[in-house]
């Protein structure tokens, strides 16, 4: 667990991006590209064979060159959440923190597997959405009784647990 900076108001909890997990998956991904370049497929008269082959080697380059694009972001991981006396500010959702006084209520829920927390808004309006997440808080919002900002923090370098921790002193956290 890494020290907590703190601020006029009280401690910071931040998370960033998981370089393990991060370099795991580009690992797989890498592979996965590298097979789909050497899998020799029988093509003999088949036309469908050859395009799958072809179809494979296109997803394999191009694969490998996400790899590329994305490896820097092992070495630079900027916060994804940070959750302070001012509010939660959660990236891949919005670039603006959520001031605690716009936060109805919090719950704790799951999607699949992992465990989400859950942030009502007063007003969502008021917090412009990155337009990747528009229409997964759409689709949550009409599936359940999902939140505005849905937080997964699996993929991480901080544990649920934590993020509860950081969240309680500010606002109670209901189980859904």
């Amino acid at each position: 667990m890494e020290a907590e900076e703190t601020s006029a108001a009280g401690p910071v909890f931040e998370a960033r991006r998981s370089r393990g997990r991060l370099i795991g998956l580009l690992v797989v991904l890498a592979v996965l590209c590298v097979i789909a370049l050497v899998l020799q497929l029988p093509t003999e008269g088949s036309r469908f064979m050859a395009r799958l082959e072809f179809a494979l080697r296109a997803v394999g380059i191009l694969g490998l060159i996400v790899v590329l694009v994305r490896l820097p972001a092992v070495f630079r991981a900027p916060v994804e959440l940070r959750v302070s006396g001012e509010g939660i500010l959660y990236r891949p959702w919005s670039d603006q923190t959520v001031p605690w006084e716009e936060l109805t209520r919090i719950t704790q829920r799951k999607i699949n597997i992992q465990n989400v927390i859950c942030v009502h808004l007063k007003d969502p309006a008021l917090f412009p959405v990155k337009r990747a997440q528009k229409m997964a808080t759409a689709l949550n919002k009409k599936s359940g009784d999902y939140g505005d900002m849905n937080i997964m923090i699996a993929a991480t370098d901080r544990s649920i647990d934590e993020l509860k921790a950081a969240i309680a002193p500010h606002k109670p956290i209901e189980d859904g």
